[in-house]
């Protein structure tokens, strides 16, 4: 049985309360979960679920028959519709049986038509997180306020930071993903004809996390000392991070009966940059944008080509380009080497896989020859968070719920044991310390 838990946000000085859904079997009719949440059959939901859970369930079938040379049936659908006033959207996550489990996909894109599997050079993986949090990683200002340094993505701080606040302890957001990723894309790949290559490429950005405060030091928010001190905190978390994802696929792709040989591999698309950054900064100097575009269009051909058809103008639109350029490396694929890259992300990535494949196309002009064949699997997280607002929320990086919830006895429960827990066995009874 599959259980997805949700934690209701009761305030930022309350523990969240945890309850718990369990899907009904596979084949049993609709059947409303919580919100805008349903489960439902795979052929055969109800308006308004059915063209989205219809076209799940072919995606889903596409891409696996693709990688496995056989019929793959899809075990029933969950299923997202958007209630917000004027809002018609309804997201469709096919259930994939891997051994004794059920998992819930998202599939972007289709595999490539003009080729089988048995065919490919290659299939790689391009996987990865994101470091720290909205909670874990926090501006002190001057007046005293205290902002998220993810906020900054799209926001100005609005006045002078004078510290940072960060917690040194993986959040539940880090641990979740790096054993759900790898415990779906490891089932996946287990099952890919023998004689084709996989690898895995881990695409924890470090220097990307960075930019995110470059931009508000390039405003005067941020003075030059504070934005190496969080470089420095991201250099010194992110080997913890990347040996977390790359234990966990090779423990997954090592466990009977997903054993497969696998080479595991680091990206590195910015390395040039964040070492000229922190150079810059420890010289009391901030960097302009334009400096950074110009070293990393130096970088390779890729790079060059990536900032001519998209040139970024703030460390933000940097960094989104770097997670392109990522993708686009892992998919580079030509007559003699043809290959397939899987994008294994967080479902709220999809953006990322849909913009590298806008951007390949505009490739196509100065690279004739190679071809960038990209999907997308998106498996959807079983811990949620009802956010005060009564939404559910699947981004625990931006909605970290803590550490620490309680349940409905009131017992406590670590969310980190519990939510890494759920990839690695069969969900259990909610249980904790008194």
């Amino acid at each position: 049985m599959t259980t997805f838990y949700v934690l209701d946000q009761l305030g930022t000085s309350s523990a969240a309360r945890l309850s718990q859904i369990d899907l009904a079997p596979a084949g049993l009719p609709s059947r409303h979960l919580t919100g805008g949440w349903w489960q439902a059959p795979a052929d055969g939901a109800p308006h308004p679920l059915h063209r989205a859970a219809g076209r799940a369930a072919r995606r889903q079938r596409e891409l696996l028959s693709y990688l496995w040379n056989t019929d793959v049936p899809v075990a029933d659908v969950v299923c997202e519709r958007d209630l917000r006033p004027g809002h018609e959207t309804v997201t469709a996550y096919g259930g994939l049986r891997l051994s004794d489990a059920v998992h819930h996909v998202f599939i972007g894109g289709t595999p490539p038509a003009d080729s089988r599997v048995d065919d490919l050079h290659e299939v790689t993986v391009i996987s990865g997180g994101c470091h720290f949090s909205t909670r874990a990683a926090r501006l002190v200002t001057e007046s005293g306020r205290s902002v998220p340094i993810t906020s900054l993505r799209r926001d100005q701080v609005g006045e002078p930071v004078v510290g940072l606040r960060l917690d040194d302890d993986l959040t539940v957001s880090e641990a979740e993903t790096a054993a759900r990723l790898p415990a779906v894309g490891a089932g996946v790949l287990s099952r890919v004809p023998p004689s084709v290559p996989v690898r895995v490429m881990l695409d924890v950005p470090d220097t990307a996390t960075t930019l995110t405060l470059l931009q508000a030091a390039q405003h005067g928010e941020v003075p030059a000392g504070l934005l190496l001190e969080w470089c420095e905190a991201v250099a010194a978390r992110h080997p913890r991070l990347v040996g977390l994802h790359a234990e966990s696929w090779r423990a997954a792709l090592t466990c009977p009966p997903w054993v497969r040989p696998v080479r595991v591999e680091v990206s590195a698309e910015l390395e040039t940059v964040g070492a000229y950054l922190r150079h810059a900064l420890s010289c009391g100097r901030v960097p302009s944008t334009a400096e950074l575009v110009d070293l990393v269009a130096a970088q390779d051909r890729l790079w060059r080509l990536l900032v001519q058809v998209a040139p970024p103008t703030t460390p933000v639109e940097l960094a989104e380009l770097s997670y392109v350029a990522a993708q686009l490396r892992a998919a580079v694929s030509t007559p003699h080497a043809p290959r397939l890259a899987i994008a294994v992300e967080n479902v709220y990535e999809t953006k990322i896989q849909q913009r590298s494949s806008a951007l390949a196309r505009a490739l196509r002009a100065e690279m004739p020859n190679a071809r960038f064949p990209l999907v997308g699997l998106y498996p959807l997280g079983r811990l949620w968070v009802r956010d005060t607002d009564g939404a559910i929320r699947l981004n625990l990086h931006t909605h970290d719920p803590g550490r620490w919830a309680v349940d409905e006895h009131g017992h406590k429960i670590d969310l980190i044991q519990l939510a890494t827990g759920l990839y690695t066995a069969a969900p259990r009874p909610l249980a904790g310390h008194g």
